[in-house]
């Protein structure tokens, strides 16, 4: 099977560096870790996000090699 596709999206519900960079030129991305209740004691990371931003890095870095 094919890994993820790679549609870029905007974050909009906040500054974050990557449209900074963005906006001047420079492509980049925020690549989440699937964590959940953020910056709370009830913070955790969710397994099966972890593995599915470990595929995405995979075809990000894939797609790189092969020029794309």
């Amino acid at each position: 099977a094919r890994g993820p596709s790679l549609t870029p999206e905007r974050a909009d519900r906040r500054r974050v560096d990557a449209n900074e960079l963005n906006e001047r030129g420079v492509v980049a991305c925020v690549l989440g870790i699937g964590a959940e209740n953020c910056h709370s004691i009830q913070e955790r990371l969710s397994i099966a996000e972890l593995e599915l931003l470990t595929e995405w890095v995979l075809e990000i870095v894939s797609q790189a090699g092969a020029g794309g």
